[in-house]
C-alpha cells in the first residue's frame, strides 16, 4: 500500500476502500503529511490534465502535468467524473486536512477520515 493508492481510490469515489487503505496506513504509523501530501499531489494532476489544451498529446501531457504517460491514461479516466468544482471542494478538504494534522486539530486521525469522505464525494 502506497499514500497515493488511498488517494487513487478516494479521487476515483471509491470509499470503503481509500478508508480501509487509510486505517491500515494508520495502524502502521505512516506519517499523516505524508498521506495528505499524495491527496495534494493526485488532485493537482487533476486540476493541471483539467485546464491542459485539448491539442496536447500524452506526452506532452505527461510533461505538462510532471507524471508518466501511463499515468496520464489513469487521470483521464479519473477526471471524467470531476469538475472544476468539485476539484476546488475536494483541494479545500486536502488543505484542511493538511493543517489539522500539522498541529491544528486535536484528532489528525478524525480529519484524514473526513478528508477521504470529502474528496470522494465532492465529484461530479
Amino acid at each position: 500500500m502506497k499514500n497515493w493508492d488511498i488517494a487513487d481510490a478516494a479521487i476515483e469515489g471509491n470509499i470503503p476502500s481509500a478508508l480501509e487503505q487509510l486505517r491500515w496506513a494508520q495502524t502502521n504509523r505512516v506519517s499523516p503529511v505524508l498521506v495528505t501530501a499524495a491527496f495534494a499531489h493526485g488532485l493537482r494532476s487533476l486540476i493541471k490534465l483539467h485546464s491542459a489544451g485539448a491539442h496536447m498529446t500524452d506526452g506532452e501531457l505527461a510533461a505538462f502535468i510532471g507524471a508518466p504517460p501511463s499515468k496520464v491514461k489513469i487521470l483521464r479516466k479519473q477526471l471524467r467524473f470531476w469538475d472544476e468544482a468539485g476539484l476546488r471542494k475536494a483541494l479545500n478538504a486536502v488543505a484542511d486536512a493538511d493543517l489539522a494534522v500539522k498541529g491544528m486539530a486535536a484528532n489528525p486521525d478524525y480529519a484524514l477520515e473526513r478528508m477521504v469522505i470529502t474528496v470522494a464525494r465532492s465529484r461530479s
